[in-house]
């Protein structure tokens, strides 16, 4: 393990242990061995995600394009999932929170919960714009013609935004996933459960998107 990555891991051990209550051992079973190459890409602060939403609220006109853009730090998904998604992938089949239902890299399968902000979020849009009555299939159609909202069109808005906002000058997609992990963490959510969300296989990728 290199040395930035070990001083992360045990960062991230004793905020488990002081923050999350747990014990030594269930931490480490939780965090695991942490192999890898440390990343230093940024994370969004909880006021930094403050900076973000009034940017894309006054430099996005497009609604799908905002909607989508605000969904990034608050469902940790890769830019390539969430153009991609279907109102199918919303899933209400089960009591409580509802959940989406991703197709990831190599076609992995997997869910997330939609936190209460998240589902704020989609209920807005879907009262503000209907785009059902747009797309049947497309939670965030094209512009014109049957197709979504391509990846393209997402990394020109967030080339805009580090533009014009000053706080933002390192945002990317990325960035954004970084902040869902680290967020989770700080509210002491299990590292194998972030995982899972993020859809990453090994704890050596997982633990690059932590930052505390």
């Amino acid at each position: 393990m290199s040395q930035d990555l070990a001083v992360r891991h045990d960062r991230i051990l004793q905020h488990l242990i002081n923050v999350c209550g747990m014990d030594e051992r269930d931490a480490r079973n939780a965090l695991g061995k942490g192999e890898g190459e440390a990343s230093d890409r940024p994370t969004l602060t909880p006021q930094g995600i403050e900076v973000f939403e009034r940017g894309v609220h006054k430099y996005v006109a497009s609604k799908p394009l905002r909607t989508l853009l605000l969904l990034l730090p608050r469902t940790g998904m890769r830019v390539s999932e969430i153009v991609t998604l279907s109102w199918d992938a919303i899933l209400t089949d089960k009591p409580g929170q509802p959940r989406l239902l991703i197709v990831g890299k190599n076609s992995d399968v997997r869910t997330i919960p939609l936190t209460n902000k998240a589902l704020a979020i989609l209920e807005r849009y879907e009262a503000e714009y209907n785009p059902r009555a747009r797309s049947e299939h497309w939670i965030f159609p094209a512009k014109s013609g049957p197709n979504h909202v391509d990846t393209d069109r997402v990394q020109r808005a967030v080339r805009l935004l580090r533009r014009r906002e000053p706080g933002l000058s390192e945002l990317t997609p990325h960035v954004l996933r970084h902040t869902y992990a680290t967020e989770k963490l700080h509210q002491c959510a299990d590292f194998a459960t972030v995982r899972q969300l993020l859809g990453h296989n090994g704890r050596k990728t997982a633990l690059l998107y932590y930052h505390i």
